[in-house]
């Protein structure tokens, strides 16, 4: 009766040091330096525990590649070191979200602490008077854009918000998203614009055939000057308009997060970063601190 236990306890010794044995073999190689090479057995060895290795492996050769030039700067990083670096940061889902959610609330805090305030204190300053003399409170144009046989081709929605317009002169032009300037701005008058009104009168960039056009530009419009039916004239020439910060009349004229973002860097602090920047600064900092020289490599050559 006694002979099957020792069996079984022999038996259980073998795959226990077996065990060992496979797991000594991948720990030494994974102690390599990533500059060296793992055989096929060892890398067959180290699959059956990390099913991600083949594919983390070849990534790693790709990236020594890339820096081989600078190899002795690296040379220190392990393969265990950097797979372990991967797994619990770099490639971390939940350790970004850790990390995003972290930065969100100190920005969050700190916009409502010292920007907020002064954000609101220009807009104050500057309302009424943004309001009742930017040319653009008076005229509000709205681009329609589309494409015809591949050539991209807009008209325009004209709204007069406060009163009657007389007379009014617009500039326009197809740029990249974003884009704040044009050195190419078309210039119209009131009567011109509005001739462009609708899909059958629509204007076309003949030069252009990029039927993806519109994917990555926009249209830029800016309402110059503008005269009401009273006579009264108000133009972005004005002297008065001028003493208005840039920023301020992009907010009256669109406002949203962007342009008070915008109002933030030049109004309130230079260096002001948005959230999405400052949490992506924060994040790119904790990965940095996780491993200063695995960040390194991965950041430039991954």
């Amino acid at each position: 009766m006694l002979k099957p236990c020792f069996t079984a306890i022999r038996l259980a010794g073998v795959c226990l040091l077996t065990t060992l044995l496979l797991s000594a073999c991948g720990s030494k190689a994974m102690e390599q330096t990533i500059f060296s090479r793992i055989d096929t057995k060892e890398m067959e060895k180290l699959a059956r525990s990390k099913s991600d290795f083949y594919v983390f492996y070849e990534d790693v050769q790709n990236i020594t590649r890339r820096a081989a030039e600078y190899q002795a700067a690296y040379s220190s990083i392990t393969y265990k070191e950097l797979y372990e670096y991967e797994t619990k940061y770099y490639l971390n889902s939940s350790f970004r979200a850790q990390e995003e959610n972290k930065a969100g609330a100190a920005f969050d805090a700190e916009y409502d602490r010292d920007v907020r305030p002064a954000l609101e204190l220009q807009k104050r300053k500057w309302g009424d008077f943004v309001k009742n003399h930017d040319p653009n409170q008076y005229l509000a144009v709205e681009a329609v854009t589309g494409i015809w046989q591949s050539h991209p081709e807009f008209y325009f929605i004209v709204r007069e918000p406060k009163a009657p317009v007389k007379t009014a002169s617009i500039s326009y032009d197809g740029v990249v998203k974003g884009a704040k300037t044009s050195s190419e701005l078309e210039t119209v008058s009131l009567t011109e614009l509005r001739a462009i009104n609708n899909s059958d009168n629509a204007s076309v960039y003949d030069g252009i055939t990029d039927p993806l056009y519109w994917d990555t530009h926009e249209m830029l419009i800016i309402v110059n000057r503008v005269e009401l039916m009273d006579g009264s004239v108000y133009s972005l020439n004005d002297p008065e308009m001028k003493q208005v910060p840039a920023s301020v009349r992009a907010y009256f004229a669109n406002p949203c997060r962007e342009t008070e973002d915008e109002m933030a860097r030049e109004l309130v602090n230079p260096y002001f970063k948005t959230r999405a920047e400052y949490v992506e600064m924060n994040y790119q900092e904790a990965l940095r601190r996780a491993n200063p020289l695995c960040y390194e490599l991965l950041k430039n050559y991954k």
